[in-house]
């Protein structure tokens, strides 16, 4: 304390930081506060400092959590009062005697991880004083959470491709994917007011000399959903191949788990599993912008891409391009398919008996629902869309997405027995659509044409099996299969 006095004393407090690690954190706080008192605001770096808490931040339920700390705060009130005199716990905002609002102009830059027991606390500290208002008051501060490795391009992205031959099928896949995951940092930087030099979102599509156009926006949460990315390539960089390239890429991020965004999330989860996304205003803003950039740029420059709740996104937009006869390139991660985890059965003979029994059973039910007669070629929505070939991306790990390894490979096995018109009217129509009712049901996870690429390469749980990441690995075990619609 005494050198920090000296030091501010000789050059002035604008000349003098202050930073700590740890133990050392909290020597800097101390000091840092200490100053703040006699009105020398230090700028000040503290590195993972110490907070005295039970662990509340390690509990996984954000409402119990938020609850134990807000019955925590009443208690602390509570016990405040009693111990204190009253009319000092009634103290003006503005007295100048009170401690908090004398150090309220200093704001040191705090440091944390969520993993670090000894100071995860502080990233929950801060935000669960909104909610508890005047009980208890705290000093502003910056705090930082460190990102996660997931979100930094130099330690989780395609760093081998540093030349991109868009004739390549692994180089246009880790782009786009790349792409995508450019559209969920792009969220977590809003989410975490990461601005500026702090972005970590630039890098997934800048590497590639694509340049983000547009954000798409939530008009209910706010969030970003999408964005539109133009490609630029360098004039001294050009690949032969770049005639291939798109000219813009309308990518969509999947589910983000975290509180800013996963309510309204979930809720559009359960609209794919309902089958109404597209009466979702998040997909009409996405659908307008597919629309817009089509009239604008022309279809064969444009590519859609997405993962997961965002791959649905784009395979509607997609399907509803392709039945006014444009037909946009889709690369689709992990898409969901809303089955039981037939896929999971080791036993092929058991597996296969299983899909038999259930397309007739659909076929059955479509029959009797629909009646007998025959649409035309016209008519037939797969017969539409058979000429769309999507790109799709799947790994039976996932049980997400798994499904789709069956869906295809069943519809040829049937073709195969001579029960090629069964098989056709089971992969157009969901037992469960067909059960609620709905006469002209159209399941979008229901596809007639595929370009299917399964990722044959272990995972070592769920999550790397959902994973966007998981695309821009070189050297991966995959095999790939082209389904067209007859």
């Amino acid at each position: 304390m005494e050198a920090v006095g000296n030091m501010v004393t000789r050059a002035g407090a604008q000349k003098v930081w202050l930073a700590g690690h740890s133990l050392g954190s909290s020597m800097a706080m101390l000091a840092g506060k200490n100053m703040a008192k006699t009105g020398v605001l230090l700028q000040t770096f503290l590195f993972n400092p110490p907070f005295v808490s039970v662990p509340i931040g390690k509990i996984k339920d954000d409402k119990l959590k938020h609850g134990i700390r807000l019955t925590k705060s009443f208690i602390t009130a509570g016990l405040t009062v009693a111990m204190k005199d009253h009319s000092q716990s009634q103290r003006s905002a503005a007295s100048e005697e009170d401690p908090f609002v004398i150090l309220s102009a200093w704001v040191p830059r705090l440091f944390v991880n969520p993993a670090d027991h000894i100071c995860s606390d502080q990233a929950i500290a801060f935000p669960n004083h909104r909610f508890c208002g005047g009980i208890r008051k705290r000093t502003r501060a910056e705090y930082r959470v460190m990102a996660s490795k997931r979100e930094i391009f130099t330690i989780s992205g395609p760093l081998h491709l540093t030349t991109v031959d868009w004739a390549n099928a692994h180089h246009r896949r880790s782009v786009a994917a790349s792409l995508v995951q450019g559209v969920k940092v792009l969220e977590r930087d809003r989410q975490q007011n990461r601005k500026g030099p702090a972005s970590l979102a630039p890098p997934w599509w800048e590497f590639f000399h694509f340049q983000l156009l547009h954000q798409l926006m939530d008009d209910v949460d706010f969030s970003i959903f999408g964005a539109i990315y133009e490609f630029r390539p360098l004039p001294f960089n050009y690949h032969h191949s770049i005639q291939l390239a798109p000219r813009y890429v309308i990518a969509f991020r999947g589910t983000i788990i975290k509180p800013d965004s996963f309510l309204r999330d979930l809720k559009l989860d359960l609209q794919v599993i309902k089958n109404g996304l597209h009466e979702s205003s998040r997909y009409e803003i996405g659908m307008q912008a597919v629309r817009k950039m089509v009239a604008a740029a022309g279809a064969w420059n444009v590519w859609l891409a997405g993962h997961s709740l965002g791959s649905s996104m784009a395979m509607l937009a997609g399907k509803n391009m392709a039945k006014t006869g444009v037909f946009l390139q889709a690369f689709l991660f992990n898409p969901p398919f809303l089955s039981a985890p037939i896929e999971k059965i080791k036993d092929e003979k058991l597996k296969h008996g299983i899909r038999k029994a259930n397309s007739y059973i659909t076929a059955r039910l479509a029959f009797a629902r629909k009646g007998h007669s025959q649409k035309s070629a016209s008519e037939d929505p797969f017969a539409i869309l058979s000429a769309w070939v999507p790109c799709l991306f799947v790994n039976p790990a996932d049980h997400i997405c798994s499904e789709y390894v069956g869906y295809f490979e069943h519809r040829k096995k049937m073709e195969e027995i001579g029960a090629s018109g069964i098989g056709k009217l089971a992969t157009q129509n969901s037992i469960v659509g067909l059960l609620l009712g709905k006469k002209e049901s159209e399941p979008l996870h229901l596809l007639p044409s595929a370009s299917l690429t399964i990722n044959l390469s272990p995972s070592a749980d769920f999550k790397q099996a959902h994973g966007i990441h998981q695309w821009w690995i070189p050297d991966l075990h995959l095999q790939c299969n082209l389904y067209q619609y007859k």
